[in-house]
């Protein structure tokens, strides 16, 4: 239900990605996801190209994105619609973990020989 003059509600949307509308509104405030334009009363109100960038929000982090990472890249979506949303593999992630010598293995049992 899109009304092309004010545009959709945070409740069709949040209904139209399957998460809450807390969720929706959240990543308004902590990561600047939200819509272009407000309306009148301060109500988001969401076009197409902010549905699509919140539709980008949710598939990277459904596939294990951090969420402030999707974000900078659902952005890009919003701001260059035709480009696809790089620096998301690009970004630097955490440094792999060091194997464990064996030294610093944990103990699971009080090695003493049963039987």
């Amino acid at each position: 239900m899109y009304d092309s003059d004010h545009g959709i509600t945070t409740g069709s949307v949040a209904r139209r990605l399957g998460v809450s509308p807390t969720t929706v509104r959240s990543w308004d405030r902590r990561y600047g996801i939200g819509p272009a334009v407000r309306g009148d009363g301060r109500h988001r109100r969401w076009s197409p190209a902010d549905v699509a960038m919140l539709e980008e929000m949710c598939r990277l982090t459904a596939s294990g994105v951090p969420p402030a990472e999707a974000a900078r890249a659902a952005r890009r979506t919003r701001s260059s619609p035709d480009a696809p949303a790089v620096g998301v593999a690009e970004a630097p992630s955490a440094p792999a973990p060091e194997p464990e010598s064996p030294a610093r293995r944990p103990v699971t049992g009080s090695g003493l020989p049963l039987g």
